[in-house]
């Protein structure tokens, strides 16, 4: 099946039904996208985002109050060493830079991490994998944010990237991570069975990252979102 083309002819269709429900509409076109993005190659699947100008405009855009990633950064401390683990194209950085913190962003493409450095040049970064990423310096805080962790698919990836975390904190530092459960809403149970590249996990699934890793664990439910802080 050549589902590029069915996929095209569905998002046509969507969009000129007599379906008024804008929020509707895009929950449709998500679903659609979940079920393209099975039939690419995580290389293909990342470089359609990087190609999608309204994701990476949105991405690059100013933070909404209510944003649960920009209640996130409102818990970093101005002046401290930063993480940021998946940094994308660059907006969570330009934000820490300001805090006057020394940020060193991490991507595994290298198309974002151009992004980011041109939106926040005062900042380091990596072009690499943040499940492998060991280092000698500590952090006050590592960032994996806007459901980063849902990326990695697969527990082995996502539990080491939790213990590297670990290592590379200083004592008293935090993991924050911004996530969703399988049950946080309908759209996010569905992707955790239909998808092979974004993937929601249960709660009991997320107890299972931190298990005997020595970190203390808080969550929050923030509308969707789950906000996790584990501190060293």
């Amino acid at each position: 099946m050549d589902f590029p083309f069915v996929y095209s002819k569905l998002i046509n269709f969507i969009n000129i039904t007599l379906i008024q429900d804008i929020y509707l509409k895009m929950k449709l076109k998500s679903l659609i996208s979940t079920l393209k993005s099975n039939f690419s190659t995580t290389d293909k699947w990342t470089k359609s985002w990087e190609e999608n100008q309204d994701y990476m405009g949105f991405m690059q855009e100013s933070y909404d109050d209510t944003d649960p990633n920009r209640l996130a950064l409102g818990l970093i401390k101005p002046k401290t060493q930063i993480l940021s683990a998946g940094c994308g194209p660059g907006r969570e950085v330009k934000f820490l830079v300001n805090l006057e913190c020394d940020v060193l962003g991490i991507d595994h493409s290298e198309k974002m991490i151009e992004l980011s450095q041109k939106n926040e040049p005062k900042a380091k970064y990596i072009v690499g994998s943040i499940v492998n990423f060991k280092s000698n310096d500590k952090f006050d805080y590592i960032l994996c944010l806007y459901n980063t962790m849902n990326y990695l698919h697969n527990f082995k990836a996502r539990r080491k990237f939790i213990e590297n975390s670990y290592n590379n904190l200083k004592q008293g530092g935090k993991l924050i991570i911004i996530t969703k459960h399988k049950f946080s809403h309908l759209g996010a149970f569905l992707r955790s069975i239909i998808s092979n590249k974004n993937f929601c996990y249960s709660p009991k699934q997320i107890d299972r990252w931190f298990k005997d890793l020595g970190f203390k664990v808080k969550k929050t439910k923030i509308g969707d979102e789950i906000l996790i802080i584990a501190e060293k």
